[in-house]
């Protein structure tokens, strides 16, 4: 989509920025921080452009309605800046010191017959609009063994069912495609309703994992088996109860060493947190490592990276994205808040092995298949 200037300086008033509103770095040198500054223009901007495209078509001209309407654009105009915009925002950052041409493609992954990732480029209307319902990236630079695995699950995910995996969105055995069971209980997706209007995070960040070959735990529901939740992870994280037979503890380890094995695809990670007070926790899965702030305890207090989560709107790839604990704010792209964070490295599943791993002998019967509580497993529970 093109620009017409002339049409913009008709119809478009000119744009007061304070500092708040555009934050240029000052020193033109981080690219990241240019990109965000770009993106910011852009939406504010497009934001001019719906106000304008709302005074030929009066809706809600109540005080009230008029408001929520401006909260509905400003929000669009957003959204829209984020996810490729309308081709503004590499042409202001190549004005403000950045490179020309940043952030206008989309990588899609495409999964060669040796099952290598590959880009193939495109549009963010093209693909993200046309087959994920909502535009999004949804990956960085092709990675090797792991995270090749990760980056061709992940972005698969986002890609064909992005807004599915939003507060609001329903998820199906499509999405959730284990077909685990023991006795007369099933994975319970039908049970818990498609766990809409539920946060999705750890659903997302494990069936990421499971898909893609790694171990993954699972937990007796109300009905039926299901993934554990964030809060319940971190805590087995933090006391040392981790599962040894799904993951790994690696809090503790260095920016630079998870980066260098991520990258080589040797190592894969899942970041969980802890909320605090009413705020819940989060999960991510890890596609690169750019920073790892301790106390001197040995907390996280700040963790930078690339990778996957399942947010509010929906799932997405992230670069850049910080992870801060209660007390310690700031950052790109920032979530605060936790109380805990946690580094775990995902253990691959044995060939031939199913990748879900129990962790209670049985689990109450599927109430929607009305079916009867299942009889306890054999054997012992993998720890």
């Amino acid at each position: 989509m093109t620009v017409d200037g002339d049409l913009l300086a008709a119809h478009v008033p000119a744009l007061e920025l304070s500092p708040r509103e555009l934050s240029v770095p000052k020193d033109g040198q981080d690219r990241e921080a240019l990109a965000e500054a770009a993106r910011q223009f852009e939406g504010l901007l497009i934001n001019e452009l719906m106000k304008v495209m709302r005074k030929t078509a009066p809706m809600l001209s109540s005080g009230q309605g008029k408001m929520y309407l401006q909260m509905f654009d400003a929000e669009i105009a957003q959204q829209m800046a984020s996810s490729g915009g309308i081709g503004l925002s590499s042409v202001v950052a190549q004005a403000l010191g950045g490179e020309q041409g940043a952030g206008q493609e989309m990588a899609a992954a495409v999964a060669g017959r040796d099952g290598a990732v590959r880009y193939a480029g495109q549009s963010a209307a093209s693909v993200g609009l046309a087959r994920a319902g909502v535009p999004v990236s949804l990956m960085g630079e092709p990675g090797a063994g792991h995270t090749a695995r990760l980056q061709r699950v992940a972005a698969d995910m986002v890609l064909h069912g992005a807004s599915r995996w939003s507060r609001v969105g329903a998820l199906s055995s499509a999405e959730l495609a284990s077909d685990f069971s023991s006795g007369e209980a099933h994975f319970n997706v039908r049970d818990a309703m498609g766990y809409q209007g539920h946060p999705k995070c750890n659903l997302f960040a494990f069936e990421v994992a499971r898909r893609a070959g790694f171990q993954v735990p699972l937990v007796p529901r109300a009905a039926g088996w299901g993934f554990p939740s964030a809060e319940a992870v971190t805590e087995d994280a933090a006391s040392g109860r981790l599962p040894r037979s799904w993951g790994k503890v690696v809090t503790g380890m260095q920016a630079a060493d998870a980066d260098a094995a991520a990258r080589a695809g040797s190592r894969a990670f899942m970041l969980v947190g802890s909320g605090d007070g009413e705020r819940p926790g989060h999960m991510a899965v890890v596609e690169r490592v750019h920073r790892i702030d301790y106390d001197r305890r040995g907390r996280v207090e700040r963790v930078v990276f690339d990778g996957w989560e399942a947010r509010t709107r929906g799932a997405q790839h992230l670069t850049h994205r910080t992870w801060n604990r209660y007390g310690n704010p700031g950052g790109p792209l920032a979530r605060s808040g936790f109380g805990r964070i946690e580094i775990i490295e995902l253990k691959a599943a044995e060939a031939g092995a199913r990748p879900e791993l129990p962790t209670a002998i049985s689990a109450p019967g599927s109430i929607r298949d009305k079916l009867p509580s299942s009889p306890p497993a054999q054997g012992p529970i993998p720890r």
